[in-house]
């Protein structure tokens, strides 16, 4: 009997797969990888047994057993999607007694089982992060601000493009794959022997008669029919991809709204102090239009990828009444996302508003200017006639030189000086805003130092798994590090 447990993998990016597919060729040399198009305008990268030898010895911290398992990994262009099927040759008496127990089959297993590969006794969730982050990804943990970067904000990504072969997903400034891993909803159990009784948890949910059943509370689906089993496998993918897909949306949707909140208690700041800052408030535009862009870019993605329909394959003839329940939870969930993605652009609009009326002020104060200017050209329009006083006999030559001099010089010495106090305070303004961006950089270290400390310091965290958020945490540190001593060299 076999058992099938899925997990997924999702970035913030689109991933190349003709480029990616030689580099993931030379990575996995004793695996098959092919890329594959089984649909018109669907194809994937299939890597098949990228992790071989390991062998499931413990169940639950508690249940010992010796099961084989096979690994198959499917990698897809949007969202950098990846589904993993892992795949447990298990006897019926020991999936009994896991179902018996009502023990989460995912939770049990990968959760709190142990795996042995090699010679070495690990947490069997010690393998997610190396294979499906580390495995597949360059620089996957990789979080960059670009705001210090603006003015080259597209060749830093074209860069990273070629680097990864992902071209990213901006959320505001920051320059992440965010790669993130979650176990899918349902698993699926092979029961072409008919070896498990049909009792009150198990729910028909195919006109087909004993094929295809659900455990709602345990996520559980029974397929009794081999022949069906590549069409429970889309129902199944499908599922997993179209919820996983709103997950990640969610998600940055959500990072939107921490990035806009950190804005405006930047800008409420620096009205409230009255800065008259023109190179802050120059860069403040230029930072909106591209968070506006950024965010552009996000929502066209959203809208071009996201797939309305619940994916049941006709093969499976599902039931009126579950496919009815999947297309309601299917669309409350999209019209969250949309709610959610109407809500980020009203707030990006308002945040711009501050800038707009400063540049309306701006506006004034140039005005102004112009009117200091008129007003000395009429000063010197008035000191014409001194010029022909000069001119007249009875004036010594010196006198007449000097005073004729005075006379000239006078819009010259104004504009000269005028352009002296421009530069001195420009350059002033630009050493203050840089030593704001240093400071919230700061602000981001310290906050990642504190979680790298109460990580080290969890003793229920797997071991694993704890040096894997380590070694997340201290790249990010070190980056944020570079930053602020990069930024602190600038003259």
């Amino acid at each position: 009997m076999k058992l099938h447990l899925y997990f997924n993998g999702t970035i913030n990016g689109h991933l190349d797969l003709e480029s990616i597919l030689p580099v993931l060729i030379d990575k996995y040399p004793k695996s098959r990888v092919e890329l594959k198009a089984p649909y018109a305008a669907s194809k994937f990268i299939q890597i098949e047994k990228p992790i071989e030898n390991v062998i499931l010895i413990q169940l639950n911290e508690d249940i010992d057993c010796k099961i084989e398992t096979s690994f198959t990994l499917n990698i897809y262009e949007a969202i950098g999607y990846l589904y993993l099927d892992i795949t447990l040759n298990i006897d019926k008496e020991l999936l009994l007694k896991i179902l018996n127990r009502n023990l989460h089959l995912t939770n049990a297993i990968i959760g709190k089982g142990k795996i042995k590969d090699g010679d070495e006794i690990k947490d069997a969730s010690s393998f997610l992060i190396p294979l499906m982050i580390n495995g597949i990804y360059t620089n996957a943990t990789l979080s960059e601000n670009l705001e210090p970067k603006l003015s080259t904000i597209s060749d830093e990504l074209n860069d990273f493009t070629k680097n990864t072969h992902v071209k990213p997903i901006l959320g505001g400034l920051e320059l992440s794959l965010d790669p993130m891993i979650n176990p899918c909803t349902y698993s699926l159990i092979e029961d072409f022997e008919d070896e498990i009784e049909i009792n009150s948890y198990w729910k028909d949910i195919s006109y087909i008669k004993n094929t295809l059943f659900e455990d709602v509370n345990s996520e559980i689906r029974l397929l009794k029919d081999k022949n069906l089993l590549d069409s429970v496998k889309d129902m199944n993918y499908f599922g997993n991809n179209k919820a996983d897909f709103l997950f990640k949306s969610y998600k940055m949707c959500e990072h939107w709204f921490f990035i806009i909140n950190n804005e405006i208690s930047n800008i409420r700041e620096n009205i409230s102090t009255e800065n008259s800052n023109p190179y802050y408030w120059k860069q403040l535009k230029n930072k909106n239009e591209i968070l506006d862009l950024n965010f552009l870019e996000f929502n066209t993605y959203i809208m071009k990828h996201i797939d309305l329909l619940p994916g049941h394959p006709t093969r499976l003839r599902i039931k009126e009444d579950y496919r009815n329940n999947s297309k309601k939870v299917q669309k409350d969930r999209i019209d969250m996302l949309f709610k959610y993605i109407d809500q980020v652009k009203s707030a990006l609009m308002n945040l711009s508003t501050p800038g707009h009326s400063h540049d309306e002020m701006f506006l004034q104060e140039e005005t102004e200017k112009v009117n200091d200017r008129i007003l000395m050209l009429s000063f010197i329009a008035m000191s014409i006639p001194s010029i022909g006083a000069i001119l007249a006999p009875g004036i010594s030559n010196f006198i007449k030189i000097m005073a004729g001099c005075g006379i000239f010089l006078l819009p010259v010495i104004y504009i000269l000086i005028r352009g002296i106090i421009k530069k001195i305070r420009f350059n002033k303004n630009k050493k203050m805003d840089t030593s704001r961006i240093i400071s919230n950089l700061e602000v981001k270290l310290d906050y990642d130092l504190k979680n790298l400390a109460e990580i080290k310091n969890n003793k229920n965290m797997p071991k694993d798994f704890q040096e894997g958020i380590i070694s997340f945490l201290g790249e990010s540190i070190e980056k944020y590090k570079d930053d602020i001593n990069s930024l602190k060299k600038k003259p």
